[in-house]
């Protein structure tokens, strides 16, 4: 993620020369989250203890909802992964060319299919065909231990899947609805931006900075709704008037792109009733982030 868009999705996020404490948080979160995870894993005498506590880092994020479906997506594929393994080695062990080619195939497909979705489900999938490989390869040498490899990479992945939920969801949660509404905020105020000065300058904009902007925002809406049924907000909105309004915003971009281009035709030959009506339109735009600020405020 770029700097504007971690910016415009988190608030002022921490850069060389800024210090933000929501950042600073997060990141004793995920210390916390590791240490106990590898307490944890060393007190039972786990085989590989550094997966709990890496998983922890992979599973982490800013938000506590894409915590908990990055947590549940990656369970999943990591069985999934297992399962695999666990079904392909035994039976293939006596030709390892061809129990090579089954594992490739099989990662490739999960990668594949993982490409094809882009809601965090694809992380099961990446997961499925990375577990696999790691588990099947792993136990060449001794094959008769691949159940207590793959086992092993199970209990070490809940581990530490478990632990950074825990401490994400119950330390100071970030909830994903008020990055949802910052993002919704953002790209009505870029929209009406845009808006305003297409009908008031009656010219192509002079810069793409509000187009890239607002199709960002846009592309937020959709990364942002898919761990809504994860977050921990009490009052999140519904995924499917979050997917309404992304389509309307959507229709936005092509919108005034054509009108940017019939004015730009028209260039002084615009009759003097259709300069007005720009201009109304335009004062309306303009003083539509001011109204909804009102509102917030009241």
């Amino acid at each position: 993620m770029t700097r504007s868009l971690l910016s415009r999705v988190f608030g002022d996020a921490i850069f060389p020369g800024a210090f933000d404490p929501r950042w600073a948080l997060f990141s004793a979160n995920s210390f916390i989250a590791a240490m106990l995870a590898i307490y944890l894993a060393f007190r039972p005498g786990l085989q590989r203890p550094y997966w709990a506590m890496l998983t922890v880092y992979l599973t982490a994020q800013p938000l506590a909802g894409a915590v908990r479906s990055r947590a549940a997506y990656r369970v999943l594929g990591t069985l999934l992964g297992a399962g695999a393994a666990v079904a392909l080695v035994p039976l293939l062990v006596d030709q390892p060319s061809l129990m090579t080619l089954a594992i490739t195939s099989w990662a490739a497909l999960c990668l594949y299919v993982s490409l094809q979705d882009r809601t965090p489900r694809s992380y099961a999938f990446l997961l499925a065909g990375y577990t696999a490989t790691t588990v099947a390869f792993s136990s060449v040498a001794a094959p008769h231990l691949v159940f207590e490899v793959a086992l092993a990479r199970v209990e070490e992945i809940v581990l530490g899947v478990c632990c950074a939920t825990a401490v994400h969801t119950l330390l100071f949660p970030s909830d994903v609805t008020g990055a949802l509404i910052r993002s919704i905020d953002a790209a009505v105020r870029d929209a009406s931006a845009w808006t305003a000065e297409v009908f008031l300058e009656h010219a192509p904009t002079k810069g793409k900075a509000i187009r890239w902007r607002l199709a960002s925002d846009v592309t937020q809406f959709e990364v942002l709704s898919t761990h809504l049924r994860y977050d921990t907000a009490a009052g999140k909105p519904q995924n499917w008037t979050i997917r309404a309004l992304q389509d309307k915003f959507a229709l936005v971009l092509p919108m005034l792109t054509a009108i940017e281009d019939r004015l730009d035709a028209l260039g002084e030959r615009r009759p003097p009733e259709l300069d007005q009506l720009l201009s109304r339109l335009g004062q309306w735009a303009r003083a539509l982030p001011l109204h909804r600020s009102t509102i917030h405020k009241s």
